[in-house]
């Protein structure tokens, strides 16, 4: 009868145990410096080697002869235990026997003595899932077992586990296995079998294990039989798993990124005709997000080009805009799970999240007059405010600025005063900041300190010195601050009253007065200030009130 490959290579000493060094070594102390202790509880994902560790230790401490805390193998103790030649080992699965009956049986074997080990070993898998009362019933055993007694109790949740029974045993949390241990352990068994395992199709079920060992073997003797003696390719794997391909996981986040609900839409219909599950694919789009953000930070590490970061997409895709579309993702999952129609759950969600930040892109783009004359016209419906008091291109109408007037150019005393009034098209505070004196030595320091202010930021909120990093200050005025922002999410978030309420404390506090701040992006901080600084004023309080009085020349 053929034996699956995750039995046929289950571990039968600690050294064999993958990724799981700080359990094994500690337990090989614990044997050679004989302090073992009665009673474990291994937690951990699935997969990983929880109960595999159990057996290990009851057949080490059963052992004849142990060599450095592992079993070794060769003894008739050893040898009964692997062929499951003994009754002293009893394996008990609370998932199907949960009730206080079955644990008041066990009870009434633990005073028996074993048979032909030093020690009866109960293995209890799936411990979370005993009833309270049977948890209640397990209390005192484990507080207080018979001397030749070990419990080792397995769970997947242990905060599921009741507190009482959690303090009287000995935790080690197992671990999900690396990815690159997971190759190393697939290569090693494709070796031992014979089989053709190709590196992407290794790394791929490396990838789709997400650190359960037992689910990568699985896999890979899934896949040899799907290659029938051939090579074992990464087509192989994604047919059997079911998961997209590279490309056509880049195009469909290109499509959500860029706001592009037609491409969208056909994407995810052709997808859904392929068989592809709504959960599998927001598990690959996450796992996708995850990949580009470490390339882009490595990449900023390292000085590399940020088009490389992400070349199936026209637009950057900045971190906070990633790390947004992944926390949605993440709230998308249970959703799915829970609903009769989770792929059309799935298109539903995907479109409104690329409408939003296609809406996101288009509202930050400044708009064009055709005129002055025209801009006043409007009365000021272009220049209202809609991200929390944050300004964009259009609430200065478009080419406004704080510039300082150049030399032998001046606005009359009368201008200035008529400055004073709200200009059309908005409240007065919107563009107060364009009337002010710039404070030269007050934006020398913020760049200087920027980073401690952003630091500031993290410690009222790390949500808001995120979006926060994605700017800079590029004018400091008496009673305002000018921020540029590369991306117009960010530009857009900081708008958010929550936000802007942190940012203003810290910036208030820095610079020691009452100051508001204008969040711009870097393309609008251009405009304004290359444009004529008579044009502003006359774009601000009209022509009639705009009088330009040229210097006299310094005489030598």
């Amino acid at each position: 009868m053929y034996q699956t490959l995750y039995r046929k290579y289950r571990p039968r000493f600690f050294r064999d145990v993958v990724g799981q060094e700080h359990v094994t070594e500690t337990l090989k102390a614990a044997i050679r410096e004989k302090r073992v202790p009665h009673a474990f509880l291994f937690s951990g994902p699935r997969g990983t080697g929880k109960t595999t560790t159990a057996r290990i230790l009851a057949k080490a401490i059963s052992c004849e002869r142990p060599v450095d805390g592992e079993p070794c193998g060769e003894c008739s103790t050893c040898r009964r235990i692997e062929a499951w030649e003994t009754m002293d080992i009893l394996e008990l699965d609370a998932a199907s026997h949960r009730g206080i009956d079955e644990i008041r049986e066990l009870k009434e074997t633990l005073y028996l003595r074993p048979s032909t080990l030093p020690k009866k070993v109960y293995i209890i898998d799936e411990v979370h899932m005993l009833t309270p009362e049977a948890a209640n019933a397990l209390l005192k055993s484990l507080e207080e077992p018979p001397e030749h007694v070990l419990f080792v109790l397995a769970t997947t949740d242990p905060e599921k586990v009741p507190l009482t029974l959690r303090s009287r045993l000995m935790h080690f949390a197992f671990r999900p296995v690396p990815p690159a241990a997971t190759a190393a352990r697939l290569e090693y068994v494709a070796r031992e079998e014979g089989l053709e395992l190709r590196p992407e199709a290794r790394d791929l079920i490396a990838s789709l294990a997400a650190g359960g060992l037992r689910d990568a073997l699985a896999l890979l003797d899934m896949a040899a039989a799907f290659a029938q003696g051939g090579p074992i390719e990464a087509d192989h794997v994604r047919e059997l798993a079911g998961t997209l391909s590279e490309q056509e996981g880049k195009e469909l986040l290109a499509a959500v990124l860029e706001g592009e609900l037609a491409a969208l839409f056909a994407r995810l219909e052709k997808l859904e005709r392929q068989g592809k599950t709504a959960e599998q694919i927001v598990t690959y789009l996450l796992r996708l997000v995850k990949d580009i953000l470490a390339h882009n930070l490595s990449s900023v590490e390292g000085s590399a080009s940020k088009s490389e970061a992400a070349p199936f997409s026209r637009k950057p895709a900045d971190p906070a805009t990633l790390l947004t579309l992944a926390e949605r993702l993440v709230q998308l999952l249970p959703s799915l799970r829970g609903s009769p129609y989770p792929f059309l759950v799935l298109q539903v969600r995907l479109l409104a999240l690329a409408e939003t930040l296609r809406s996101s892109s288009s509202a930050a783009l400044p708009e064009r007059r055709p005129s002055p004359s025209a801009g006043m016209a409007e009365g000021g419906k272009a220049g209202t405010s809609t991200d929390g008091g944050t300004s964009s291109a259009s609430n200065v109408s478009g080419d406004g600025g704080g510039k300082v007037l150049p030399e032998g150019r001046k606005v009359s005393g009368n201008a200035r005063k008529a400055g004073r009034v709200s200009p059309p098209g908005g409240t007065s505070g919107e563009r107060t900041f364009l009337r002010e004196s710039e404070d030269a030595e007050g934006l020398a320091r913020l760049r200087e300190s920027w980073k401690e202010v952003i630091e500031e930021v993290k410690r009222l909120s790390v949500r808001t010195s995120s979006w926060l990093k994605g700017g800079y200050p590029v004018w400091v005025g008496e009673r305002s601050v000018v921020l540029a922002f590369r991306y117009p999410i960010h530009r857009k978030m900081v708008g958010e009253a929550e936000h802007r309420e942190h940012i203003l404390k810290v910036l208030r506090s820095f610079l020691g007065r009452p100051v508001e701040f204008v969040a711009l992006e870097e393309g609008e901080w251009e405009k304004l200030r290359e444009v004529d600084p008579v044009d502003l004023a006359v774009r601000l309080v009209g022509e009639d009130r705009v009088e330009v009085i040229e210097d006299e020349p310094d005489e030598a």
